[in-house]
């Protein structure tokens, strides 16, 4: 950020180098000087995001811009030789640039609109200056001076301001006012919060084969085999587990804190809008009877402007004492404080700090929210009020701060270490009580039934029930109004649960991988010992204590590996069914991806019968080396052939994967995501208008096209929750369709005739 004077003077050295070096005999002198970079680089000083369409922050700022161009030019006269004898007239243009330009404010607001910025002050100024030139009898050579040489150096700066302003201006209506181009990108597949993720599908297959590896070390290992070359081989099989147990423990880490960060934004961002939008359905007369969430996110928003003017050492006092003075339920006092910001704060007191403006901005667009919720005491309820509407939303209000609290402190927010370990967890965010914590969670989810109280239930189960209340008040409020959110705490609900899953696995990851460098260990030394009697008796016992711990875990990551697959069979079956609605003559696109989702359902299938075998095998091997009095009817022998069945479904697996990836995705055609979405398109279009009318965002702080955007992804992760294409395409094809349905270029709202899913 700069000063005002001080880019006035930077311009001016500017004019002054575009006329000594002929720009001004360009078409376009200032693009000749100036690329467009240079331009939003000053829009970005000069118009905070969200501030391009406001007549009163730009007539302000036309104000101090004016007086600044208008003071350097009187510097610059009163020390030019030609004019330096000029000195009545020098004294009428010093007491015209300290003059207020009320008269031109009046007129741009009362114009109505928003008017290019610095447009049509030279004219007034030449104007006023020929005015003087008559009063003070000037000469027609000084005349030439003034008019030739200042004024027109005034002109080229008030050109590269108005320049500067129509490119935020455009950029704005474009929504391309962001810090980088990566906010442009499309978003990616981690977008999608739902349970059993594309991430959570790569590391389901490693838990499984980490469990398949240690049934067959295991049973190859056992005292009672004898096969020539078991130890050997139970050797290099516990090797082989050893990355693929670690491969497992930094996927699963990754992908909680994937599912922790989505959490943390929910709890900062969208948590405040949920209560907002509530607080909008509710009734005029039972709004009394809660917080108005407006009014606190305006002291959040004003709290963090506090913070960000101590961290860049800027005085707030003065406007801290305004604030502080202003009653917050008071709209016309509200309004006044807002219109002070746009006006003068962020013009004048602000001006060379261009973070505090656009924190100060966020301070003024809650005012406005203030402003709007306490004139419009029907807000959100037109024509939408139905009877029992007021007291549910008043108990989810009630109930938020308990929530808000322990979200918070559910949440894991420290820093990351190695790239997958999360630091800083609390006691009950313990990985050694992951399996407990993440069971408590389900038990509750299945049994308990829906409370209000939020205090004493594990969170997934306060979210659960809050999600149905929000569902259940959707239904009552005409227009879908509560659609978005709805959706956000279905996402949440996901979130915690994947994330506590996540915590669960990464256990039995460590797990798997300590007891695969122990068993390495042990084998290795078994190989070497040819009387077992000479093995030393603490190594024995550790040995049987590997032997009993290592079948439990390997156990677990086999079941929860299950648990995982079987989830992918049923998403795998949702993409045939959706395909299956679709009407006869679906195009060669839509025809590979069925038998691709068909092969990957026998796929799954034969992976869910080899961790059936990799049970029976674990199993069977901790009862006959652990449990000697228990009779079981499945020999040692017969132990390993389960292990190696297993292994047969995984190698077939494997053959039939190999398969899919190299010939029959391989061969799928490149528009495959936009046929897909072109196929479901009036699906698409239903969701986006439902969407869209729940959402209705215009004025949004980006532009316009940002509203669409967001409303287009929402689209995208409903429909793709829907259908779960993603269980059964690779992680590029099915980014493919996100990125098509969030393209400006895909036009959603044309009609075409489709299934439903």
């Amino acid at each position: 950020g700069f000063k005002y004077d001080d880019m006035i003077r930077f311009l001016y050295a500017k004019a002054i180098e575009m006329s000594v070096a002929g720009y001004e005999d360009e078409d376009s002198p200032v693009d000749a000087m100036f690329q467009t970079a240079w331009l939003k680089k000053f829009a970005a000083a000069l118009v905070p995001r969200g501030m391009e369409l406001e007549s009163s922050y730009i007539g302000a700022l036309e104000h101090c811009l004016s007086k600044a161009i208008l003071q350097k030019l009187a510097a610059e006269m009163s020390t030019d030789e030609e004019l330096i004898e000029e000195e009545s007239f020098l004294t009428s243009f010093k007491a015209y640039t300290f003059k207020a330009y009320t008269d031109m404010d009046e007129g741009r607001q009362a114009k109505g609109g928003t008017q290019d910025l610095m447009s049509g002050v030279v004219t007034i100024w030449e104007n006023d200056v020929k005015k003087m030139f008559e009063s003070n009898n000037t000469s027609k050579s000084i005349q030439d001076i003034v008019l030739g040489k200042y004024m027109d150096h005034a002109k080229t700066m008030t050109e590269i301001l108005k320049k500067s302003y129509i490119e935020a201006r455009k950029d704005h209506m474009k929504s391309k006012r962001t810090s980088s181009e990566g906010e442009n990108e499309p978003k990616s597949t981690d977008a999608l919060v739902t349970d059993f993720a594309v991430e959570a599908q790569a590391f389901a297959n490693g838990l499984a084969k980490s469990a398949l590896l240690a049934a067959i070390t295991l049973a190859v290992s056992n005292h009672e085999i004898t096969m020539s070359g078991s130890k050997i081989f139970g050797v290099l099989l516990a090797l082989f587990n050893i990355p693929v147990a670690f491969n497992t423990m930094t996927n699963v880490a990754r992908y909680q804190n994937r599912n922790e960060e989505f959490r943390a934004e929910y709890h900062r961002e969208k948590l405040p809008e949920l209560e907002k939008v509530l607080f909008k359905t509710l009734s005029p007369e039972s709004r009394h009877r809660v917080t108005n969430p407006f009014v606190k996110k305006l002291e959040t928003q004003f709290d963090e402007f506090v913070s960000s003017a101590e961290y860049y050492n800027a005085d707030y006092e003065s406007i801290k004492r305004i604030y502080d003075e202003m009653d917050k339920h008071n709209d016309a006092q509200v309004e006044d404080f807002m219109l002070q910001i746009q006006s003068h704060f962020i013009p004048v007191v602000y001006q060379k700090e261009v973070y505090l403006k656009d924190v100060l901005w966020q301070v003024h667009l809650a005012c406005a929210e203030v402003v709007s919720v306490l004139r419009l005491q029907g807000t959100g309820r037109e024509d939408s009020h139905r009877a029992g509407c007021d007291q549910p939303i008043i108990s989810i209000l009630e109930n938020m701060p308990k929530f808000s609290s322990r979200l918070e402190k559910s949440l894991q927010t420290g820093p990351i270490l190695w790239g997958f370990i999360r630091k800083g967890k609390m006691l009950p965010q313990c990985v050694l009580l992951a399996p407990f914590r993440y069971w408590t969670f389900k038990s509750y989810n299945l049994i308990m039934p829906k409370l209000d109280g939020v205090g004493w239930r594990p969170i997934p189960t306060a979210i659960r029930d809050i999600r149905t209340k929000v569902k259940k008040v959707n239904g009552y409020v005409v227009g879908n109004k509560l659609k978005k959110e709805t959706r956000d705490l279905k996402e949440l609900f996901h979130a915690t649960m994947e994330s506590a899953l996540a915590s669960t696995i990464y256990f039995i990851g460590c797990g798997s991988f300590t007891f695969a460098i122990l068993l390495t260990a042990f084998n290795a030394f078994n190989a070497t010992v040819k009387v077992e009697a000479n093995v030393p008796q603490p190594v024995q016992i550790t040995q049987d204590a590997v032997r009993i711990a290592a079948p439990i875990i390997s156990i677990f990551a086999s079941f929860y590996a299950s648990e995982y697959l079987v989830k992918q069979l049923i998403h795998q079956r949702k993409v045939l069914k959706a395909i299956a609605a679709l009407p006869s003559g679906i195009n060669t696109s839509l025809s590979q991806v069925k038998s691709i989702a068909a092969l990957q359902s026998c796929i799954t299938f034969i992976r869910i019968l080899a961790g059936f075998c990799t049970v029976i095998s674990l199993l069977s091997n901790f009862i006959h080396n652990n449990l000697v009095g228990i009779e079981i009817p499945i020999k040692p022998e017969q132990a390993i052939l389960a292990a190696f069945a297993a292994i047969g479904g995984w190698f077939i697996a494997n053959f039939l994967e190999f398969y899919l990836e190299f010939f029959a995705l391989w061969n799928l055609e490149p528009s495959a995501g936009y046929d897909i979405c072109n196929a479901f398109k009036a699906d698409l279009r239903k969701i986006y208008n439902e969407f869209s009318e729940a959402m209705n965002i215009k004025n949004h702080i980006l532009g316009p096209k940002m509203g669409d955007r967001i409303i287009r992804e929402y689209t995208a992760k409903e429909f793709l929750d829907k259908t779960r294409f993603d269980s059964v395409l690779m992680a590029d094809r099915f980014s493919a369709i996100m990125q098509t349905i969030l393209s400006e270029d895909f036009d959603i709202s044309s009609s075409h005739k489709d299934g439903k899913v």
